[in-house]
Formats: structure tokens, C-alpha cells, sequence
């Protein structure tokens, strides 16, 4: 019982953290590219929400790079292993 309420902490914890930039950002990206390409997330499909993760993950890591100054090339392509 002990291990299932400590499970229910860690999970739950990540709703009292302080909001972080990078965070605010990464969502700002995430919703951006669910309005774009007609996603709801409650009602997407595994593949829509693949699609939508990996889009977002991209476009944050781009963005990242860029304000880091990095070169993109840096950043993983989309839907590569």
C-alpha cells in the first residue's frame, strides 16, 4: 500500500511544481501544432498524438538550438529512431 501512495506523490507532483519558461514554452509549441493541424488530444488517434509529439518536439528543440545558438543540424529530425 505504501509503494502505490508514494507512486500517486511522484505522479501528482508534477502538478504543484512552479511553471518553468522552458515548460511554458514547450506547451506555447504543443498547442500552436495541435491548432494547426486540427488536433483535440482527448479524441486523437496513437498516431495523431505521435504526430503532434513529435512536431512539437522538433519545433521546441529548433527553437532551443537557435536561442542557444547552435546550429539546427544539431536537432534530431523528425521521426527518426
Amino acid at each position: 500500500m505504501e509503494i502505490v501512495k508514494n507512486e500517486r506523490n511522484k505522479n501528482a507532483a508534477q502538478y504543484f511544481r512552479p511553471q518553468t519558461t522552458q515548460r511554458d514554452e514547450f506547451y506555447n509549441i504543443f498547442f500552436k501544432v495541435c491548432r494547426k493541424y486540427n488536433i483535440d488530444w482527448a479524441t486523437a488517434t496513437p498516431k495523431e498524438r505521435a504526430f503532434a509529439e513529435e512536431v512539437t518536439r522538433v519545433t521546441y528543440e529548433h527553437h532551443v538550438a537557435a536561442t542557444e545558438g547552435r546550429s539546427l543540424a544539431t536537432v534530431r529530425a523528425a521521426f527518426e529512431a
